[in-house]
Protein backbone atom coordinates (compact mmCIF):
# COMPACT_ATOMS: atom_id res chain seq x y z
CA UNK A 1 0.00 0.00 0.00
CA UNK A 2 1.45 3.33 -0.91
CA UNK A 3 1.07 6.43 1.00
CA UNK A 4 -1.05 9.44 -0.33
CA UNK A 5 -1.39 12.76 0.99
CA UNK A 6 -4.20 14.87 1.14
CA UNK A 7 -5.11 18.50 2.08
CA UNK A 8 -7.39 19.69 4.33
CA UNK A 9 -8.32 22.79 6.29
CA UNK A 10 -4.45 23.71 6.66
CA UNK A 11 -3.19 20.16 7.39
CA UNK A 12 -1.44 17.82 5.23
CA UNK A 13 -2.86 13.88 6.12
CA UNK A 14 -0.43 11.57 5.24
CA UNK A 15 -2.57 8.16 4.67
CA UNK A 16 -1.32 4.74 4.18
CA UNK A 17 2.31 3.57 4.60
CA UNK A 18 5.60 5.07 5.35
CA UNK A 19 8.44 2.69 4.10
CA UNK A 20 11.95 3.24 2.50
CA UNK A 21 10.28 2.33 -0.73
CA UNK A 22 8.30 6.08 0.04
CA UNK A 23 10.01 8.21 2.42
CA UNK A 24 12.33 9.70 0.08
CA UNK A 25 9.79 11.10 -2.54
CA UNK A 26 7.50 12.05 0.44
CA UNK A 27 10.01 13.93 2.21
CA UNK A 28 10.87 15.61 -0.98
CA UNK A 29 7.57 16.94 -1.66
CA UNK A 30 7.47 18.35 2.44
CA UNK A 31 10.71 20.25 1.30
CA UNK A 32 9.28 21.81 -1.69
CA UNK A 33 6.35 23.13 0.87
CA UNK A 34 8.47 24.20 3.16
CA UNK A 35 10.91 25.85 0.61
CA UNK A 36 7.44 28.37 -0.17
CA UNK A 37 5.95 28.77 2.93
CA UNK A 38 7.14 28.97 6.54
CA UNK A 39 4.66 26.75 7.97
CA UNK A 40 3.42 23.34 7.37
CA UNK A 41 1.42 21.04 9.40
CA UNK A 42 1.43 16.87 8.93
CA UNK A 43 -0.91 14.79 10.43
CA UNK A 44 0.15 11.25 10.81
CA UNK A 45 -3.04 9.84 12.70
CA UNK A 46 -4.21 7.69 9.36
CA UNK A 47 -0.63 6.04 9.08
CA UNK A 48 -1.13 1.94 9.38
CA UNK A 49 2.73 1.56 9.40
CA UNK A 50 5.75 3.07 9.55
CA UNK A 51 9.23 2.31 8.88
CA UNK A 52 12.66 2.91 10.72
CA UNK A 53 13.41 4.88 7.50
CA UNK A 54 10.16 6.85 7.49
CA UNK A 55 11.07 7.65 11.23
CA UNK A 56 14.61 8.58 10.33
CA UNK A 57 13.22 10.91 7.50
CA UNK A 58 10.57 12.51 9.13
CA UNK A 59 13.17 13.26 11.98
CA UNK A 60 15.76 14.90 9.75
CA UNK A 61 12.85 16.75 7.88
CA UNK A 62 11.94 18.17 11.15
CA UNK A 63 15.21 19.41 11.75
CA UNK A 64 15.96 21.05 8.59
CA UNK A 65 12.87 22.95 9.24
CA UNK A 66 14.21 24.20 12.26
CA UNK A 67 17.71 24.60 11.06
CA UNK A 68 15.97 26.81 7.82
CA UNK A 69 13.47 28.63 10.84
CA UNK A 70 10.75 27.04 9.39
CA UNK A 71 7.70 25.60 11.52
CA UNK A 72 6.89 22.13 10.80
CA UNK A 73 4.29 20.60 13.59
CA UNK A 74 3.70 16.59 12.66
CA UNK A 75 0.43 15.66 14.23
CA UNK A 76 -0.37 12.25 15.48
CA UNK A 77 0.19 11.03 19.16
CA UNK A 78 -3.36 9.11 18.95
CA UNK A 79 -1.69 6.88 16.56
CA UNK A 80 -0.16 4.43 19.02
CA UNK A 81 2.11 2.67 15.83
CA UNK A 82 3.50 6.10 15.25
CA UNK A 83 4.86 6.93 18.63
CA UNK A 84 6.05 3.61 18.96
CA UNK A 85 7.96 3.47 15.72
CA UNK A 86 9.41 6.95 17.12
CA UNK A 87 10.37 5.86 20.19
CA UNK A 88 12.66 8.06 21.87
CA UNK A 89 12.13 10.74 19.20
CA UNK A 90 8.29 11.30 19.75
CA UNK A 91 9.12 14.39 21.04
CA UNK A 92 8.79 15.91 17.27
CA UNK A 93 5.05 14.61 17.54
CA UNK A 94 2.34 16.90 18.45
CA UNK A 95 -1.07 15.94 20.29
CA UNK A 96 -3.58 16.26 17.60
CA UNK A 97 -5.61 19.38 19.49
CA UNK A 98 -4.04 22.97 19.08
Amino acid sequence: MAASITYTQGIFEINGIITAENSISLIHEFKKLLFKTDRVIISLDHIHAIDITGVHALTALYRNAIRNNKILTIIGKANKQVIQAFGKNNYIIRNDVF
